[in-house]
């Protein structure tokens, strides 16, 4: 029984190791064999009845399908995952499948189904775990919001924000309140919904949220926009589309550009509002974000119409209202039936218009009235209260810590001088009996002391004599191959010469045999009058007495992307230089440090063309220059190793170099007392650091950077960078 415990957990742990390695070698072409491999694992956890293990697979699997927008296989997956999880009272997965299936059903724009699981959630299963409980209570009151019940949208969101409070995450409190901001958005109290925004863009700028930036540039953008403030709506609308774009995020590139377009409708500019809607709605559809789409359809509709096209105009506006019905949302009908009422209105139906306008109204009066206003500042009300209370009753807290502490601290220093009272008595007395003891070792070491001092001096003789050996080695092994490779550079010319005259003179009368022959006689030749440059340039580091001035290390890029531009034309690269200093250095040492790392970042390259980015910063006394690339990468594990003479990563075959380049590079760093390091990822590109101590200076103060590349620092909190979606138009 034993024996078969043990093979089972081995064939177990088998198929773990076998699942791990192949999600991480599957390349992304391959993705569609993850479901069959966590199918197979399954399979082997219910053959031995781990239902807990059952369960965590059809979560992945569930959250493999969500990520894929497979929202069916997803919820099955979940549903599967629930009714184990329940069969065997495992409470953490009921909360947690829980959560994850009301996050699906808001993402599937199904928010009755997304209320449904999170209140059981909340009302059977309430969890201890303030982070999960916090989360429930957010999307909840997303659901809320889209079907139109700010009331309850605004009761639950407060409740997040209280329990996002006191979690160190601060990017979930700035998400809070952002949503908070929308609701009182959509209730038209735009004062309320821009004090929450702009609390939330503080938060955001604070923490270094890019996405959460991005959404509330965005929704201040909006709400400038219902309030009729153009000008202003389109300074934050334009920056809002300059932040997407740089973050390369299509779902916000979608929602700025409908912001912008709005603003070009309120400003009569129909073609180009028109040509940023229809652009908008393009990317939108791509996404599958029907929220986003009624509102830009409709905005369409209305462009449209003022452009006297009734057909077009009626198309997009049908549309929109079709849209917003399939996702019950109330906000979203009721901009859809103001739109044609004035459709219906502009071209002469007035039967029509007066009909879409009374449904207009009546969902107004749902969504935005006294009733609704009242609730929430009664909810707000209460909310602040408890802020109050719970302040207080940690104020109370602190006090009475305060009065215990004090009291212990007093017993203890009471204590704490009674012992020292007896320690100093009883330490008197060890005193005078270790004072003679130590007089006599005193005596004794100084006589040891003499005896070591003679052999010090003898030893430090020893030392000088074969330091000066060294020092005359050193130059010697220094003159020998600058003298080596200097005249050893003749022969291999004329090797090469006489190669290539050959070829060509003889030419006819060559097999192809012979001609791959005087070609590796040719390649072989020029690989070792590169190694002979490079070990030239090696030896030449450590010259002594190199004179130095003031080097612009800006002109000495500029320098070598000159010399470079064949290879950069040809490989498409960019190099993007950010504010260099002036350097105290020798600028041959400078050139030749940047030009062996910028010439690596070109070799080493994939596919995509290379990217090249330069910059440095000040650090301490010295000056800490950055060469960052997107290349092949390479294993921390040889970071040492590069930087070794002859030293080389890969074969000949795959990339040209003789291994002399770095550790040029770093006999030059190592002449201004700096070091050199590099980090990387396999695949991920290498960014090399290296610092000179010596003089430097800025021309422009305000050039000095604050940002750098990081190297070995503790990775930035990811979930601050997590979007803030669904900005309001």
């Amino acid at each position: 029984m034993v024996s078969l415990r043990i093979f089972i957990i081995m064939k177990t742990a088998r198929a773990l190791l076998f699942l791990s390695c192949l999600l991480l070698a599957m390349p992304a072409g391959k993705a569609s064999s993850v479901p069959d491999s966590l199918r197979q694992l399954y399979d082997t956890y219910s053959a031995q009845n781990q239902v807990k293990k059952q369960v965590k697979i059809l979560r992945e699997l569930g959250a493999f399908y969500r990520e894929n927008k497979s929202w069916d296989e997803a919820l099955d997956s979940w549903k599967k995952a629930l009714k184990k999880a329940c069969d065997a009272h495992l409470s953490s997965d009921i909360q947690s499948i829980l959560l994850d299936l009301g996050q699906l059903h808001n993402q599937r724009q199904d928010y009755p189904e997304a209320i449904r699981a999170l209140k059981e959630l909340l009302t059977r299963h309430l969890p201890d775990d303030v982070a999960l409980r916090a989360e429930a209570f957010h999307q909840i009151s997303d659901a809320y919001q889209h079907i139109g019940n700010n009331e309850l949208a605004f009761e639950y969101e407060l409740n997040a924000l209280r329990d996002f409070q006191s979690l160190p995450d601060s990017s979930k409190t700035a998400r809070s309140l952002y949503y908070i901001g929308n609701i009182f958005f959509y209730q038209h109290r735009f004062d309320s919904a821009l004090h929450y925004y702009e609390q939330s863009l503080e938060i955001c700028e604070r923490i270094g949220s890019d996405r959460g930036v991005y959404s509330c540039l965005a929704a201040i953008g909006g709400l400038y926009s219902r309030m009729n403030d153009t000008p202003k709506s389109l300074k934050y609308s334009k920056a809002a589309y300059e932040k997407a774009k740089a973050m390369d995020y299509p779902t916000g590139i979608g929602y700025a550009l409908h912001n912008l377009g709005v603003n070009y409708l309120a400003q009569d500019s129909l073609d180009l509002a028109l040509e940023t809607l229809l652009e908008a709605l393009k990317i939108k559809e791509g996404l599958d974000d029907t929220w986003g789409m009624v509102s830009t359809l409709r905005n369409i509709g209305d462009a449209y119409r003022l452009k006297n096209q009734p057909r077009e105009s009626l198309e997009y506006l049908t549309r929109a209202l079709r849209l917003s019905e399939e996702i019950q949302s109330k906000p979203r009908i009721l901009e859809a039936c103001q739109s044609l009422a004035d459709y219906y209105k502009a071209f002469g139906d007035y039967e029509q218009s007066t009909a879409y306008l009374y449904r207009a109204l009546a969902l107004k009066d749902s969504l935005v009235n006294e009733g609704v206003l009242e609730k929430m500042g009664d909810a707000q009300t209460r909310f602040q209260i408890q802020e109050k209370e719970a302040a207080l009753l940690k104020k109370e807290a602190e006090i009475a810590t305060i009065y215990k502490v004090g009291a212990i601290s007093g017993i203890v220093v009471l204590l704490l001088l009674l012992w020292l009272v007896y320690g100093k008595y009883s330490a008197q007395r060890q005193y005078n009996r270790t004072l003679e003891h130590k007089s006599r070792q005193i005596q004794i070491q100084n006589e040891q002391l003499a005896i070591a001092n003679e052999i010090q001096a003898k030893n430090t003789q020893k030392i000088e004599a074969q330091n000066r050996q060294l020092e005359q080695s050193n130059k010697q092994l220094q003159r020998f191959a600058f003298i080596a490779s200097h005249d050893l550079k003749e022969p291999l010319r004329t090797i090469g010469s006489y190669a290539n005259l050959l070829k060509r003179r003889y030419a006819d009368q060559l097999d192809s045999d012979a001609k791959e022959f005087f070609d590796f006689i040719t390649q072989g030749v020029g690989r070792m009058y590169n190694l002979l440059n490079d070990v030239l340039d090696y030896s030449k580091v450590d010259t002594p007495a190199v004179a130095t001035k003031w080097v612009s290390t800006e002109s000495v890029i500029e320098e070598i992307k000159t010399a470079l531009k064949a290879t950069i034309e040809s490989q498409k690269a960019r190099i993007v230089v950010g504010p260099l200093p002036e350097i105290q250095a020798n600028p041959s040492h400078i050139y030749q440090l940047f030009q062996n790392l910028i010439s690596n970042g070109l070799k080493f390259v994939k596919d995509a063309p290379p990217l090249i980015e330069i910059g440095a910063r000040p650090v301490g006394d010295c000056i800490e220059f950055w060469v960052k690339d997107n290349g092949i990468g390479l294993d921390m594990a040889y970071q040492d190793k590069i930087f070794e003479i002859f030293q080389r990563l890969h074969g000949k075959h795959e990339y040209d170099g003789t291994g002399v380049g770095l550790a040029i590079c770093k006999k030059i760093v190592e002449q201004y007392d700096g070091d050199i390091r590099v980090t990387s990822k396999p695949g991920k590109g290498c960014t090399f650091f290296f610092r000179l101590r010596t003089e430097f200076r800025f021309l422009n103060e305000q050039d000095s950077p604050q940002n750098a590349p990081k190297c070995d620092r503790a990775k930035a909190n990811p979930d601050a960078q997590k979007v803030f979606i669904n900005a309001p138009h």
